[in-house]
């Protein structure tokens, strides 16, 4: 053997010639501590710095003496300990584990043109070069164990295989940062997306709110049109991604039978920008139209509905991204409609939404929507919210974010009922204070409680839902609730005037539905009183206080 030096590393090298079918050749081996990708540098290609490190490592490279004829094989065998793979799960390999790797070089007249690699059970491939060594044709990945196809596609990434878990936004940010989504087809001066087809089965694929399991993924990218299908437990349709010149995603459609959504993701939407409209690095300009139909939707174990949303730039416009339709809800049951924008004031970006809601049957839509038998009919009229905050549609700060709206239900019953079953998206809380309420007026409450009509006009600013009033109304009782809910720490400060001369006392917390206030509260009806007018003097006054979870209510005897 020779001691020689590669790379700054020490090596043992063997020479070796033999003759194979008339042909004669050298083999030479070099052992030692070496980069695995050492012969594919010289690429520059953006995966190939994703890759750090050296391991030991032994590299045979068999010379044809006629290499203009018969290619050279380069094969380079390690345990890749003390490499590190700098790509997202489930390709991620820190330097101290071992991954056993086998990769073969053929070499043309001097260039590289194709590369065979096996990773242990991470994933095995076939790549194809240009004979100028300096493009790739084709590309076939497998990921995961077992048997696959190794034939060479025709000028397109093929995928196939399965993995464990795939977040999708982290890939995301790592084809951003790193340029590793750019390829080149046979022109070095011309950088384009591969056309990239496959199907893989991900055991849970993440992607913000989206939280998808034993998902199989149909996938269909060529050029600047990008077509998936998506069959897993929460989701069932097709999306579709248009790309412009830039190779920006202009454009996203999406048809889904049904798609269930999940918060455990949302704190990504929270960590992105910071909750400051002057220092959003958000391009509104540069966001993609948007048009999405959902025949079902659910959010955690809420049933929403149809879902439809239509957005995007107007024409002849800038600084602004409008949502010109959204609507949600069940037909027959309730409906919210919403419309909005996010466009620069000044240089600050600003989000504004307009939302309104509608119901015939308000109790069957919380049976519908939570299993919550909270209210029984009341119809769910006139209700309308406006809220607007500085920074983005995804970076909104409770404590800025501004609003007014109203709601009015008329001809309906609450009714007592355990206070886990009247909760419904953080809005409804029926339960403790009715019942410590029975013990002066069962001779109402235990019926429930039947009104004609509550109405309420509500504002919201810094972090505080204001009742302006809440007025509640039936033929023998005028009740008036006064004050506000924080929404930054979940506690109560309301004023309760109930005009009667008995009285039930039925507390309900609720929040502006949907947008950016679901989790606040605005609170509490009631119970008895005469038809009258709030300029008589209450015959029963409360202090409502504690935390929305855990209302404290208390007789103010002044």
């Amino acid at each position: 053997g020779i001691t020689g030096r590669v790379d700054g590393e020490t090596v043992q090298i063997g020479v070796t010639t033999t003759a194979e079918q008339e042909q004669t050749q050298t083999r030479v081996d070099v052992d030692g501590r070496l980069d695995p990708l050492l012969a594919l540098r010289k690429l520059d290609h953006p995966l190939a710095s994703q890759v750090r490190g050296k391991a030991k490592t032994l590299v045979s490279m068999t010379i044809p003496h006629h290499f203009e004829q018969v290619p050279t094989r380069i094969e380079v065998t390690s345990d890749l300990v003390g490499v590190s793979f700098d790509f997202p799960e489930p390709l991620a390999k820190p330097e101290s584990v071992a991954l056993n790797s086998q990769t073969r070089v053929i070499l043309t007249q001097g260039r590289a043109t194709e590369v065979q690699a096996t990773l242990g059970d991470m994933v095995a491939g076939r790549l194809g070069l240009t004979p100028s060594g300096d493009g790739i044709l084709a590309l076939r990945l497998h990921l995961g164990g077992g048997s696959w196809d190794p034939a060479m596609p025709d000028a397109q990434v093929t995928l196939s295989g399965s993995v464990d878990r795939l977040d999708l936004l982290q890939w995301l940010d790592w084809l951003d940062a790193s340029g590793g989504g750019e390829a080149t087809l046979g022109n070095a001066e011309r950088k384009s997306f591969m056309p990239i087809r496959g199907q893989v089965r991900v055991g849970e694929l993440r992607a913000g709110i989206l939280q998808l399991h034993q998902a199989d993924i149909a996938l269909d990218m060529v050029a600047q049109d990008w077509r998936y299908r998506i069959d897993s437990n929460e989701a069932a349709g097709d999306l579709r991604l248009v790309l412009d010149a830039q190779q920006r995603i202009s454009q996203l459609r999406g048809q889904f039978d049904y798609l269930t959504l999940s918060g455990a993701g949302a704190e990504y939407l929270d960590d992105e920008v910071e909750p400051n409209s002057a220092l959003s690095p958000l391009d509104v300009n540069r966001l993609p139209s948007v048009s999405l139909v959902v025949d079902r939707l659910r959010y955690e174990a809420y049933e929403l509905g149809q879902f439809h949303i239509e957005a995007g730039q107007p024409a002849d416009t800038v600084d602004e991204w409008r949502i010109s339709r959204l609507r949600l809800g069940e037909p027959g049951m309730f409906e919210v409609l919403a419309d909005g924008r996010m466009w620069r004031d000044a240089g600050d970006l600003r989000t504004e939404l307009r939302v309104s809601l509608h119901s015939d049957d308000a109790g069957r839509t919380l049976m519908h929507l939570n299993n919550s038998a909270a209210m029984q009919g009341g119809r769910l009229q006139e209700t309308a919210f406006t809220l607007n905050w500085p920074g983005s549609l995804f970076d909104y700060d409770m404590g800025k974010v501004q609003g007014q709206g109203q709601f009015s239900i008329v001809n309906g019953r609450l009714r007592d009922v355990d206070a886990g079953a009247g909760r419904i998206l953080g809005l409804l809380s029926i339960g403790a204070l009715t019942r410590r309420l029975k013990l002066d007026f069962r001779d109402i409450v235990s019926e429930g409680f039947f009104f004609d009509s509550i109405v309420g006009k509500l504002e919201l600013q810094d972090g505080k839902l204001w009742a302006r009033p809440i007025e509640i109304r039936s033929p023998s009782l005028f009740a008036v609730i006064n004050g506000h809910a924080n929404l930054l720490n979940d506690s109560l400060d309301y004023e309760l005037d109930i005009y009667a001369d008995v009285g039930m006392l039925l507390p309900l917390i609720g929040t502006v539905a949907g947008g950016p206030l679901v989790g606040g509260a605005v609170l509490l009806l009631q119970k008895l009183v005469r038809q009258g007018g709030t300029d008589l003097e209450p015959d029963k006054r409360y202090r409502i206080t504690g935390s929305i979870d855990q209302p404290v209510l208390e007789r103010n005897r002044e």
